[in-house]
């Protein structure tokens, strides 16, 4: 806004150095991007604001700085205002697509929102011109509202960086942890499924020492952008710390959310990452795993905190078994011992319940494949471990009953 201001009533060296020293002054208090992220953002607004003033000077020659009044001025205007803003956004898009030529064409143009909120800015720095022009005493009535629409933006920007992991672009733990809450609710209230996934990546500690921090901060970018196009549009990829990752499934039971984890799995194996090495050469990151426990709601828990803590046990699970695998929470034993009999089980089978199985068709011993649940009842000609176990708590019952009676005949009543 205030930069398109500038274009309108300054010579263009002055207007491109207020650009410059406006852009620097942030940078210096904020220091939120690295430097060549600054260089290029201030050079985008540069140029675009070059484009408006070759507009200006083209259409008024004799009135720029300035603009004439009446019907050209409109169109003086609007022409002078797309320039800018088609000259900036053409050269965001052509760096997205040389740094991320995967890019889809839905992801370069963006939200709709975003692009009003653009267009907006500058129709306020052109009526901030038309005031400064010709009502200068009436600049402090126009800067209340403006003052109130700038903090508005810059509330959901820092709302925005609140709930995001500065890294990798996704949610921080925080936030994921905030919607996997309303998202439980929401499945409690509805009865449908919910799972977690705890993902992390397996020896990603030798890639910092091996390559340093750099590498390493490039390779959970990738991850997690690889995530993203792994699971789908209503799924919450977070980062909860290091080299952990968390994915949200709404509405997902745990035979999808376990290919759903094997998918990631897969796709995370199958990358191959170029990073800067230590001494300037670039190096090739291409044997990346990671190790993923699930968990479903309300099969392994009812509550958040016991589902995550489902989630993580299973992944710590896969680690022991050795690493680059998936392994599923097993079904919580419910409240009554009756119901649960035997002891509190590992992770991938419980006893006298649904157990847990590899389907993949791969020996066990080399399978690196899905842990689904898996119908494992009694084999035929055998009888039922919870019918026997029943049975046998029926005679325990009965013989305690038998004894209370012989207790009450050989002791007379107190009363």
């Amino acid at each position: 806004m205030w930069t398109f201001a500038a274009v309108l009533l300054l010579p263009p060296p002055l207007a491109f150095a207020l650009i410059v020293s406006t852009y620097l002054h942030s940078w210096l208090r904020l220091n939120r991007v690295r430097a060549y992220r600054l260089v290029f953002t201030t050079a985008t607004v540069v140029l675009g604001s070059a484009a408006a003033a070759l507009v200006l000077q083209a259409l008024s020659p004799d009135g720029y700085p300035g603009f004439p009044s009446g019907p050209l001025g409109l169109i003086v205007l609007v022409l002078a205002g797309l320039a800018y803003w088609f000259v900036n956004y053409g050269l965001v898009i052509g760096a997205v697509l040389l740094s991320s030529p995967e890019t889809t064409a839905r992801q370069m143009v963006g939200r709709l929102n975003d692009h009003f909120v653009g267009l907006g800015s500058l129709g306020l720095g052109a009526a901030t011109t038309v005031v400064l022009l010709h009502q200068p005493w009436a600049i402090p009535i126009l800067l209340a509202p403006l003052l109130g629409l700038h903090q508005g933006l810059l509330a959901g920007q820092f709302q925005t960086a609140a709930r995001t992991d500065a890294k990798t672009g996704l949610v921080n733990a925080v936030f994921w942890h905030e919607m996997a809450g309303k998202e439980l609710e929401r499945a409690t209230s509805t009865n449908s499924a919910l799972s977690v996934l705890y993902v992390d990546l397996d020896h990603f500690k030798p890639i910092n020492d091996t390559h340093g921090h750099d590498a390493g901060d490039q390779v959970l970018q990738e991850v997690a952008a690889e995530l993203q196009r792994a699971t789908r549009a209503d799924d919450i990829v977070g980062r909860l710390g290091g080299e952990e990752f968390a994915v949200l499934l709404p509405s997902t039971n745990p035979s999808d959310a376990a290919e759903i984890a094997e998918r990631v799995r897969r796709r995370i194996a199958s990358l191959c990452i170029t990073v800067p090495g230590k001494n300037g050469q670039s190096a090739v990151i291409d044997n990346l795993t990671c190790s993923v426990g699930v968990a479903t709601f309300p099969d392994a828990a009812d509550t958040l905190q016991l589902l995550v803590k489902a989630a993580d046990k299973a992944q710590y699970a896969a680690k022991d078994a050795g690493r680059n695998q998936v392994v599923v929470a097993p079904i919580a034993a419910p409240p009554h011992p009756a119901a649960s009999p035997g002891g509190p089980g590992t992770v991938g089978r419980r006893q006298g319940r649904p157990g847990v199985h590899c389907d993949c068709g791969v020996d066990e011993h080399h399978c690196h494949g899905v842990a689904r649940r898996g119908n494992t009842g009694p084999e035929e000609g055998q009888p039922n471990r919870a019918e026997s176990l029943s049975s046998s708590a029926d005679s325990l019952r009965a013989e305690a009953d038998v004894r209370a009676d012989i207790g009450n005949l050989s002791s007379p009543d107190p009363g």
